[in-house]
């Protein structure tokens, strides 16, 4: 979040929801920086710190002492008449009367934490005594027992956190509730799920989020609007807080929804899966929600991509044989195949098979050298071509040489496989075996001959010219980023297993590496002198060391691990070229067909698969067709871009099914409504007031009438929660599934059927409580 720091989680968020166009009470907020000022004043911030210190708080009677002790430290610190100022102007600015004062902390409404209810808000405050007086609550109240023992739970650091505090006009709802953009116990987000607590309507419904039901209120559809456009725009599932006042609906807070599961709507035995788990393809780093479809484009390319990889794999430099590929709504599941005798071994086997290795890396790469000499070349032309000078006709032809020449390349990248990585792994594994480390490895492999090092030498070259003005250089910089952007692309395409047409070119990176070599002016641009002679000194070291025996077999296998060197990143370099140019073509595919008013957006290619787009190109293709089938998967894919998959389809991910033994007598049983999914078992702890909180013991089932926030740091030491009252919704349940604690809601007669001491079994998958009854065990005498 842009002003989360300033502001706030709550406030930067919903000022988000405004910028957005959604409606959200008038209010003001008094910056973190306020708070910091404060904090500063007679030593608080060092006072809070040696508080926290001293007492180490890791129980809650100890959270509670340490909230007492900063309470104390806040009394007796006098507000200063400016700040006192600030807030009153503050409050005055949105036109005084009667306002809530919430608080805003960095860390609350984060993306894995959300704090609700962990901290201060008070409201109808009318006047100026009590404004500040809530102000300086919701500031103590980031070090509450409640905060602090959340924060221990999860690891955070309070004391290096800041809050805010958001003034908002109060206004009068006639209806509250609040909206999830997906379902929080199956994670599916084709339902919205929202909970209404006033009026007829009142209770848990689900909503179509994308179309308008019969009979639907008017304020439920503008509800799954406005929960359509904050989970698409935010990027993840959203809880929104929401109230109906004025016959308007209000938004009060929105948030990411905490600890939503993984979804996918797929039956396993509709892909396979019951054959093996299938494993989702997704970038290093890249979460749920954030990864997207793969484009139509791409999908259609796939399984000829695949195909060449493993049509000529080496079972010596490949751990997999081929890849079983499934796109699952636009996501790419896959399951490698293993080679039926992989080559492993140590000792002597492991040493022939290193041998066997060496043998065949002699001409492993010939195919792809050749295919280098012939083609290359060819690449660099079709690099040059500019793509709008080429008629419809000629633009499909250039389509099709390019992907013929980058399945080729694929095709000997897939021979050659891992054999750089390989080889290179034998010469160091030799290495140590002989003198102990792996010292001079890294410099007896040092190689010139890759694309890499040409595009650093064009690179220091372009930095050491002098050029007549701003203009000049920008034009040559440019020029330099087209002829090497397929060397400067995001992340690892190939390993990552990126999309053809989301390829992306990181000008940032080719910038500061220019600015780098510009602003060092010592820097040598003969970057092959330097990187050959520290390989020779290397070598030097290294041979003067063995015999004449050990001389001659170190260098067979340093000669042939060198030779290897450069495919490091060859081998993929022509393939990455290939793949930019596919994706340009499909760009200006799409210019094309929004100018032939096919497509609304340039960026409409990508709903199209190859063969559609060079039919299209060459006139054979249907225009109300191409139409349809652009609406169709634009729309499709707007749906498939809010699901998040799960890793893994099939196999043994799932939870093993855990029976209940039921009692004999109906009344040992009682149902509710699953909040937080899982199985919990233990004694139970029936509690009624807060006192008796107090007794909880950890591995406790703990019941109680309602889910107060003032209990909810006892769901990180329970072994599941019984209440009831509470709904889907509550910040309650918000805490139990982020606690992860197996919790039931609406368990009517619970605290009356259940005594303290009782052996309990929760199903929360179910919403079932069982009370065990002991077996009584029967000896022969």
């Amino acid at each position: 979040m842009e002003y989360a720091a300033e502001c706030g989680g709550k406030a930067a968020r919903l000022g988000e929801a405004m910028r957005f166009g959604c409606p959200v009470p008038d209010g003001v907020v008094l910056y973190t920086e306020m708070y910091r000022r404060f904090m500063r004043l007679g030593g608080l911030q060092g006072e809070i710190a040696s508080i926290l210190a001293a007492m180490q708080p890791t129980a809650m009677h100890h959270f509670h002492a340490v909230e007492w002790a900063v309470r104390s430290a806040f009394s007796v610190r006098r507000l200063p008449d400016e700040m006192r100022d600030e807030m009153v102007a503050a409050w005055h600015s949105i036109g005084g009367g009667p306002v809530a004062v919430r608080s805003s902390a960095t860390r609350e409404d984060g993306p894995e934490c959300s704090f609700v209810g962990q901290h201060a808000t008070s409201l109808n405050v009318t006047d100026e005594d009590a404004l500040i007086e809530a102000v300086i609550a919701c500031w103590m109240s980031l070090f509450s027992a409640k905060a602090l023992s959340y924060a221990h739970h999860f690891g955070i650091d309070l004391l290096n956190s800041s809050m805010a505090v958001l003034i908002q006009r109060m206004i009068t709802p006639t209806c509250h509730g609040v909206l999830l953009t997906a379902d929080p116990i199956t994670g599916d987000p084709d339902v919205f799920v929202l909970e209404v607590n006033d009026g007829p309507r009142a209770g848990v419904h689900r909503l179509d989020p994308y179309e308008r039901q019969p009979g639907e209120p008017w304020d439920w559809t503008q509800l799954r609007r406005l929960g359509l456009l904050l989970d698409e725009r935010f990027g993840a599932y959203q809880a929104i807080e929401w109230v109906i006042a004025d016959g308007s609906v209000q938004l009060l807070r929105v948030r990411p929804a905490t600890r939503i599961p993984a979804y996918l709507p797929v039956a396993v035995r509709d892909v396979g899966a019951e054959a093996g788990p299938l494993e989702l393809i997704r970038q290093d780093g890249v979460m749920p929600r954030t990864q997207q479809p793969y484009t139509w484009y791409h999908r259609s390319r796939s399984p000829a991509i695949n195909a060449a990889h493993f049509r000529s794999v080496q079972r010596s430099f490949a751990p997999y044989a081929g890849r079983d590929e499934y796109y699952i709504r636009g996501y790419l599941y896959a399951r490698w195949r293993p080679f039926a005798f992989p080559p492993v071994g140590e000792g002597l086997r492991g040493i022939l098979q290193d041998v066997q290795r060496l043998l065949a890396a002699r001409k492993l790469d010939a195919g792809l050298r050749a295919l280098w000499r012939a083609k290359r070349a060819r690449l660099d032309a079709l690099k040059a071509i500019e793509l709008t000078t080429l008629t419809n006709p000629e633009l499909a032809h250039y389509l099709q040489e390019v992907i013929a020449l980058g399945d080729a390349f694929i095709e000997e990248r897939g021979r050659v496989g891992d054999s750089p990585r390989v080889l290179a792994d034998i010469l160091m594994r030799l290495h140590r075996r002989w003198f102990g480390d792996t010292a001079d490895c890294q410099d007896l492999l040092l190689t010139t001959d890759d694309q890499l090092s040409r595009r650093d030498e064009a690179l220091c070259q372009l930095a050491r010219t002098a050029f007549d003005d701003e203009e000049a250089r920008e034009a040559a910089f440019r020029a330099y980023v087209r002829e090497f952007r397929h060397l400067y692309l995001r992340g690892e395409p190939l390993s990552d297993g990126q999309d053809i047409c989301r390829l992306e070119v990181d000008e940032a990176a080719a910038l500061e590496a220019w600015q780098s070599l510009a602003n060092d002016a010592d820097a040598s641009c003969d970057l092959r002198g330097s990187v050959l002679e520290r390989r020779r000194r290397a070598e030097a070291r290294v041979v003067a060391q063995l015999n004449r025996l050990r001389r001659a077999v170190y260098r067979s296998v340093l000669w042939t691990a060198r030779a290897y060197a450069p495919w490091r990143t060859d081998c993929d370099e022509p393939i990455l070229l290939c793949w930019v140019l596919e994706a340009e073509v499909v760009r200006e595919v799409g210019r094309r067909l929004r100018a032939a008013r096919l497509a609304s957006d340039d960026g409409d290619g990508v709903y199209l698969g190859v063969r559609e787009i060079t039919d299209w190109l060459q006139g054979g293709a249907d225009n109300d067709r191409l139409i349809r089938a652009i609406l169709e998967r634009k729309e499709l894919s707007r749906h498939w871009q809010r699901y998040a998959p799960p890793d893994i389809l099939g196999g043994e991910t799932a939870s093993p099914p855990v029976d209940i033994v039921f009692g004999a007598d109906p009344r040992d049983i009682v149902r509710g409504r699953p909040i937080s999914p899982g199985i919990g078992e233990g004694k139970a702890r029936v509690v009624s007031t807060l006192t008796e909180a107090a007794s909880v013991l950890p591995g406790e089932v703990l019941v109680c009438r309602r889910p107060d926030f003032e209990l909810s740091p006892f769901f990180g030491i329970v072994s599941a929660v019984v209440s009831e009252e509470g709904g889907l919704l509550d910040h309650a349940a918000t805490l139990a599934r982020e606690y992860g604690v197996p919790a039931i809601f609406g368990a009517r007669g619970a605290t009356t059927a259940v005594r303290t001491g009782d052996d309990l079994q929760v199903d929360a998958n179910r919403g079932i409580i069982v009370r065990r009854i002991p077996e009584v065990a029967w000896e022969l005498l």
